[in-house]
């Protein structure tokens, strides 16, 4: 074998990149915020009051919480250095579990690098090890689980400890598709193993799936949902094959993915495949092919949903599914895996040094172009309190409103784009409206009718019902002071911008909509105190608002939710 300083060097020399390309995207900021919140007490949500699930992993918002209650470090840090740290640990893994998978079914005398040479090669994977958000946890969580998958292969008659089985169920908590990964997984071992004795099955798919089930029940009762705001936000049950064909066009072709992957499929999978005809190396091969089945599936429903604003971010996943059980390959001199390698490295070369394709979805992945990076916050050059001021009125994209702001909301600030930094910023005490819908119930259930907007950002707030829901109800505001924007994307409103007195009618259309029928009681689900009552009775509830919608035209909302038009003119 070579030696394992060669297998360990690209483990290495990824966590340098990482750590130099680290940084903070803005919806980073909101994991952080949320942890502010429910160390104020006020629970997992965005603002205090709306039980409003505005993250996407549950799991990262857990470690970030426990790490920042017993640690002094700043939160910011501990997302860049456990974020990089689960995601180097999950190289590491990959290389020692893909080791032990090999053993089984080739037994050779020689490994090289070979799939791992992939993300230390790719741009966007050393940016996301960090960017606050859950990617290098997803990176550990696979590794690791290659890793004790690779051990329970080579013991041909044992079987999978709860505990294992309770890893390999973790992706439902980490990203919600990424339960595809997790069911694919397990259902190698059942395969692996024997689904006979049926209480031996039983007990690994109880461990497997007790925290998420008692997550899933939680949400359900705090959040009065079936699944996350970011879901029905982003549109997620959605299809939208073109946008995504394009989003993984993209990223295959800008940096020649085609060609280790050609060259991993040749010198690892097809042996793979060939290892499932014997039976000392059946377990092994099937725990190999779940990966990249788990992968594959998980590529298709981003690509059904219409990929994501950021370039290359969904398709990581499933990319490093792929490339776990062969990070290392069978080494000989003429062999297919010796030309492959040597196909590989040079193509690595160049993935690294050179393609930097351009960020088409006008977030770019450069730390110096107008994004939010960890010194940015920490030291405060370029984005301090000062920059977002807020002096306990209502703003508006930081322009001041000349309204008086209704009673129950005076702590509002309203329509802030980068609800991430400034909510961070601003701290918990402020709420928030957020205008794109992540972290607001109502915007994410407005119904849309398709148009040009950017992936996930489909649903920009009506100038109307911001208005109304920003100001007493005694007001009479102006749409010039409420303005439908979306910070750099190309945003479609979701109705036709109005102005004077049409506008203000419009509000007054809003302000009966909300106090009206199933609209009035969506609201109190997430917003009354919640009782035992209440928790219970949201369980159930979560199940009829699944598919509930809200017309973001005043006057259908009023006959939609008050059962009569009410169009009365503005006084």
């Amino acid at each position: 074998m070579l030696p394992w300083a060669l297998c360990v060097l690209p483990v290495a020399i990824f966590a340098i990149q990482a750590w130099d390309h680290r940084w903070i995207l803005d919806d980073g900021f909101i994991n952080f915020r949320i942890v502010r919140q429910i160390e104020a007490g006020n629970g997992p949500v965005y603002n205090a009051g709306q039980r409003v699930e505005a993250f996407t992993s549950p799991l990262w918002i857990v470690v970030l919480t426990i790490v920042d209650l017993l640690t002094p470090i700043r939160l910011e840090w501990i997302s860049v250095v456990f974020g990089i740290g689960f995601a180097v640990a999950g190289l590491g893994f990959a290389v020692a579990g893909s080791a032990r998978l090999w053993h089984v079914i080739a037994k050779p005398s020689n490994l090289a690098p070979f799939g791992i040479l992939v993300p230390l090669a790719l741009y966007p994977m050393w940016y996301f090890a960090s960017s606050g958000l859950e990617t290098g946890t997803i990176f550990g969580w696979m590794g690791l689980s290659m890793f004790v998958l690779g051990r329970w292969a080579r013991a041909e008659r044992e079987s999978l400890s709860p505990w294992a089985g309770c890893l390999l169920g973790l992706g439902w908590l980490i990203r919600p598709e990424l339960v595809l990964v997790s069911l694919a997984l397990l259902l190698a071992v059942i395969i692996g193993q024997g689904i006979r004795p049926w209480r031996r099955t039983i007990v690994l798919l109880l461990a497997a799936f007790v925290l998420p089930a008692l997550y899933q029940l939680f949400r359900m009762g705090y959040y009065a949902s079936l699944v996350s705001n970011t879901a029905y936000a982003k549109k997620a049950t959605t299809a939208n094959w073109s946008r995504g064909a394009v989003y993984l066009r993209e990223f295959g072709g800008d940096y020649a993915l085609w060609i280790p992957l050609l060259a991993l499929l040749l010198a690892g999978y097809v042996p793979i495949a060939r290892a499932l005809r014997t039976q000392p190396h059946r377990r092994a091969a099937i725990v190999a092919l779940a990966f990249p089945v788990g992968g594959a599936l998980v590529a298709l429903y981003v690509v059904r949903v219409g990929g994501d604003y950021i370039h290359a971010r969904l398709l990581l996943p499933p990319l490093f599914a792929v490339l776990v059980p062969v990070a290392l390959l069978p080494f000989r001199a003429r062999t297919f895996g010796a030309i492959a390698v040597a196909v590989v490295v040079p193509w690595a070369i160049v993935s690294a040094l050179w393609l930097r394709p351009q960020q088409r979805y006008q977030v770019t992945l450069d730390k110096r172009e107008n994004l939010i990076t960890v010194e940015d916050v920490i030291e405060e050059p370029a984005v301090r309190v000062a920059d977002n001021y807020y002096d306990g009125r209502i703003f508006w994209e930081q322009k001041r409103l000349r309204y008086a702001p209704n009673p129950k909301l005076v702590r509002k600030t309203g329509g802030l784009a980068f609800i991430g930094t400034t909510g961070f910023i601003v701290g918990p005490h402020v709420d928030i409206l957020d205008t794109l819908g992540l972290s607001d119930a109502l915007d994410a259930r407005f119904q849309t009718t398709g148009g040009t907007s950017i992936a996930g950002h489909e649903k920009p707030m009506p100038a109307a019902w911001a208005a109304a829901r920003l100001t007493a109800p005694e007001a009479r505001p102006q749409s010039s002071s409420f303005p439908v924007r979306g910070f750099g994307f190309v945003i479609d409103p979701l109705i036709p911008v109005t102005e004077g007195k049409e506008f203000q009618r419009q509000v007054t259309q809003v302000r009966r909509a909300l106090q009206c029928g199933e609209l009035k009681q969506f609201q109190d689900a997430y917003t009354k105190p919640l009782t035992l009552g209440r928790f219970f009775g949201n369980v159930g509830r979560s199940f009829t608002t699944f598919g509930f919608s809200i017309p973001p035209d005043p006057d259908t909302a009023v006959r939609t939710f008050c059962g009569a038009a009410v169009v009365g003119r503005a006084r």
